[in-house]
């Protein structure tokens, strides 16, 4: 059903299907901002296709490294992050920081276990 789905600028935006999900990365530039384009896109094409676009378990994080000043503004009705987890990485606003994502492997590593079994 998603598989006809797809992003609206196609040589700069990318967007990810895995199985119910879809995850959509926009570059932003000062002064264009087609992340909320391609929200309102999604949004478009859940309506046509008469699907619900859940807002609760949709968010957006401005991946930066400190020199992007001041940030775009948020996009409406969307919680903004500082980390999220796609896939099992949990990724941060910072590329270059992986504390949040080593910490949740050491916890798992750590983690009782039975005979090599997770319980």
């Amino acid at each position: 059903m998603v598989n006809d789905i797809k992003p609206m600028d196609t040589q700069n935006n990318l967007l990810v299907k895995f199985a119910d999900d879809i995850t959509t990365s926009a570059p932003v530039k000062s002064g264009s901002d087609s992340a909320e384009a391609e929200v309102e896109s999604i949004q478009n094409w859940s309506e046509a296709n008469q699907m619900t676009l859940n807002l609760s378990k949709t968010w957006e994080m401005v991946v930066h490294c400190g020199s992007m000043k001041p940030l775009p503004a948020p996009i409406v009705g969307i919680e903004r992050k500082s980390w999220l987890k796609l896939l099992g990485v949990t990724f941060q606003e910072n590329p270059c920081c992986w504390d949040l994502h080593i910490d949740d492997l050491l916890t798992k590593a750590s983690g009782p276990t039975e005979n090599g079994v997770d319980r």
